[in-house]
């Protein structure tokens, strides 16, 4: 017979059990394992400055990879950080304690909560994060909606028209919808068709967004990962181009789950806003680019028209459409000269 195959899950990943066994293995004496399928690793926030929260998919099968895990590692819930840490205040011996504290430095290394709870030192005892320079997105997404499996959706394009047609997208697919336009135009008739196309979208691809969805590898929490929220509004113009300014900014550090191997999606739900670049970048707090700006927008929807956006990742949704005319702009700025002149 064929030596079973004894896997490591992280904290947070879904598991199915499909048996139970005793055995032994080079490392261990004999004790009971449970023979599991692996489901994909995935965390949903349910805001910027949330908790992460385990997913699981909807449904597990054969493809997904399985082995064995010991019995007494696998828990019927997933624990919140917070609930972690109150049990370890309340931990009867030394060992549950620091094994509880070991699972909640696991979902956020850089939570100051897992030094504060205990005796002086407990950091040093569960382990410290790995020194980065930056941060190991796979991949950084702005998405509209999602439909179907949260944890095993891909990320598909399109517009409101196609989306939101009057033939229904097929059930069961998996996907969330990046680089929607979601502007009305400008022409009265036009906005009533994107109404009605909107209108039969949202059922559809409405679902867990917006949302940043990251993917992030190993090492991505070895350093702190921030996100600056900078929401966007059209205030004038320069040499025909419409202007957007920074009209307020919002700075997070991120609570992302320590990743050791393979891949950790995050799905963070954000504020629905036209109007707002997102920048998601590793590293110290002092170093993070927060300041207010102003730059001229560019034709496309989700693309960063910024020269020098800085390091890290960025996602842009471009401001309402109507209000990015130059000559509307213009033509107000000539009414308002019109009233001084007229004035007594």
């Amino acid at each position: 017979d064929m030596a079973p195959i004894v896997i490591d899950t992280a904290i947070g990943t879904a598991l199915q059990v499909v048996g139970l066994d005793r055995f032994e293995t080079s490392a261990t004496k004999s004790a009971a394992w449970t023979r599991v399928i692996v489901g994909p690793r995935t965390f949903r926030f349910d805001a910027l400055e949330g908790e992460p929260v385990a997913v699981a998919p909807l449904a597990f099968d054969a493809r997904m990879p399985s082995g064995w895990v010991r019995s007494d590692a696998i828990a019927p819930l997933a624990l919140s950080r917070q609930a972690l840490l109150q049990h370890a205040k309340a931990a009867p011996d030394e060992v549950t304690r620091q094994a509880l504290l070991l699972r909640a430095w696991a979902l956020d290394p850089f939570d100051e909560a897992v030094a504060s709870v205990g005796t002086a030192g407990t950091v040093g005892t569960v382990g410290t994060a790995p020194s980065l320079e930056r941060s190991t997105l796979h991949r950084a997404d702005l998405v509209f909606g999602c439909s179907g499996d949260l944890t095993r959706a891909s990320i598909i394009g399109g517009s409101v028209a196609s989306l939101g047609a009057e033939r229904a997208p097929t059930p069961g697919t998996n996907v969330c919808v990046a680089g929607l336009d979601v502007r009305a135009p400008c022409d009265a008739k036009a906005a009533l068709v994107h109404k009605g196309a909107l209108a039969r979208l949202v059922p559809r691809f409405g679902n867990d967004g917006p949302a940043l969805r990251l993917v992030a590898g190993p090492g991505t929490a070895g350093q702190p990962l921030w996100i600056v929220m900078r929401l966007l509004a059209v205030d004038g113009c320069i040499d025909g181009a419409p202007m957007a300014s920074t009209t307020d900014v919002r700075v997070v550090r991120l609570r992302v789950p320590r990743v050791d191997q393979g891949v950790t999606l995050l799905h963070i739900l954000v504020p629905r806003a036209l109007g707002v670049a997102y920048t998601v970048v590793a590293g110290g707090r002092d170093e993070l680019a927060e300041d207010p700006q102003s730059f001229p927008l560019g034709d496309g929807f989700d693309t960063d028209p910024r020269d020098e956006p800085g390091l890290g990742a960025h996602l842009f949704a471009a401001p309402e459409a109507c209000s990015c005319s130059c000559d509307d702009l213009d033509a107000q700025e000539e009414d308002v000269e019109d009233d001084e002149d007229d004035a007594p």
